[in-house]
């Protein structure tokens, strides 16, 4: 007997059993017998309709496991035309229930706004048997999952199950310097399950701006020698501008400084 071809775990109830059989009536394809069940002394299981009775021998079924996450026994018998009987034989395999992650969101925060410059992710977390469980947060460099660092909030051990739950990620310290519409991030989720029970789920792209702009001006003040005013152009180069600031260096001036403070760019 062989549950899922061999498989070590299985996240499903339902499983199928292949059944291989050395006989020189049943092999001959006289009709032979089989006895399955899920209890070592081949009883009646309460959960699949034939276990525990004489059934026609069949090379491959369809199985149901016991409730509950662990380690899951199928027993079978078989017996000839003649009527002799086969010692009971055996398979076993971990059922498994990972975790699941839903409504992956990630959004950069704008100026202004409550942790401004960072990106909020939020997430929803459940677990059919864990009530907390180890969260990391993944972003995407365009090549491969990169474990984010600099991070708070859900985020890390003994994160618990719940909707809603949110992880501020400092992306300038972690992907300095970058600029992209198709930013995505990761909830990778494990429940500390010893066969490996882990999930995943990835947020729609998003823009992510960590690139410091850049700019330049032009100072005309029309003719040579002191004056009162003058013309300022400034050129700001970035994906994403959208204020200014204009200020006197310190270093070289004895009347009182003056800024501007910052201006919003007109389009």
């Amino acid at each position: 007997i062989s549950i899922n071809d061999g498989a070590i775990t299985t996240h499903s109830f339902t499983v199928t059993l292949n059944l291989s059989v050395t006989d020189d009536t049943i092999s001959a394809g006289i009709s032979g017998q089989m006895k399955l069940s899920n209890n070592p002394d081949l009883s009646a299981d309460e959960i699949n309709l034939d276990s525990g009775n004489w059934i026609v021998y069949q090379a491959s079924t369809s199985w149901t496991l016991t409730p509950g996450d662990g380690f899951k026994t199928v027993y079978a018998q078989f017996r000839d035309k003649k009527g002799n009987i086969s010692s009971i034989v055996s398979d076993e395999i971990y059922k498994s229930s990972p975790p699941l992650v839903t409504n992956v969101v990630g959004v950069q925060k704008t100026l202004g706004e409550t942790n401004e410059g960072k990106v909020e992710v939020t997430y929803d977390l459940d677990d059919p048997v864990q009530s907390t469980l180890t969260i990391t947060l993944k972003y995407w460099d365009g090549a491969s999952w990169i474990n984010a660092t600099t991070v708070s909030g859900d985020v890390g051990t003994n994160v618990s199950i719940g909707s809603n739950k949110s992880i501020i990620w400092t992306a300038k310290t972690d992907y300095p310097n970058q600029y992209t519409s198709l930013m995505k991030v990761q909830i990778f989720a494990d429940d500390g399950n010893e066969m490996e029970n882990t999930t995943s789920a990835d947020s729609p792209n998003f823009i992510l701006d960590t690139k410091n702009p850049t700019s330049y001006l032009t100072f005309d003040a029309g003719v040579a020698g002191e004056v009162n005013s003058a013309k300022i152009t400034i050129y700001p180069v970035d994906d994403s501008a959208s204020q200014y600031r204009i200020f006197d260096d310190e270093a070289t001036q004895s009347l009182p400084l003056r800024d501007t403070g910052w201006v919003d760019i007109l389009d």
